[in-house]
C-alpha cells in the first residue's frame, strides 16, 4: 500500500516524465492500493495561492477520479508526528511521514530527505 507525496501526485496528474514508466504503471494498476493525504491539496493550494505553483483549473476536482483513496488526518497521525525527529522542516512532508508510519504505508516520493525517517519509502524521479 502506497501514500503519494505531493510531488508524485503532481507528476502523475500532469503525466510528467519525472515519473518513471514502472511507477506510472503501478499507480495506474487498480489492484494496487494507493492513497493521497488530505494535506496534499491543502499544501498545493497554499503554493498556488502564493504564485509558486501553476495548476490546471480542474486539478482539485479531478483528484477523486484518479482512482486513489484520500487519507484524512487522524489523531494517531498527530501523535506519530510528535515522535518524529525534526529531520525535515516542511510540516506537510513531516505529516506525510507520520501518516505513512502510522498506517504502515510506503511513501512514494521524489524527496531523498524523507527516506531518513523510520518509514518505508519508494524514491522515484528527480
Amino acid at each position: 500500500m502506497y501514500l503519494l507525496d505531493s510531488n508524485v501526485l503532481l507528476w502523475f496528474r500532469q503525466e510528467n516524465e519525472k515519473l518513471p514508466k514502472p511507477a506510472l504503471a503501478m499507480l495506474k494498476d487498480p489492484s494496487v492500493p494507493v492513497w493521497y493525504s488530505v494535506i496534499t491539496p491543502w499544501e498545493l493550494s497554499i503554493k498556488q495561492g502564493k504564485g509558486k505553483l501553476a495548476l490546471p483549473e480542474d486539478f482539485f476536482e479531478t483528484l477523486p477520479r484518479l482512482g486513489f483513496d484520500c487519507l484524512p488526518v487522524k489523531e494517531s497521525h498527530v501523535y506519530a508526528l510528535r515522535s518524529l525527529h525534526r529531520l525535515h522542516g516542511d510540516p506537510f512532508d513531516r505529516m506525510l511521514a507520520a501518516q505513512a508510519k502510522t498506517e504502515k504505508l510506503t511513501l512514494v516520493t521524489g524527496d531523498k530527505r524523507l527516506a531518513a525517517y523510520p518509514i518505508k519509502t519508494l524514491l522515484i524521479g528527480s
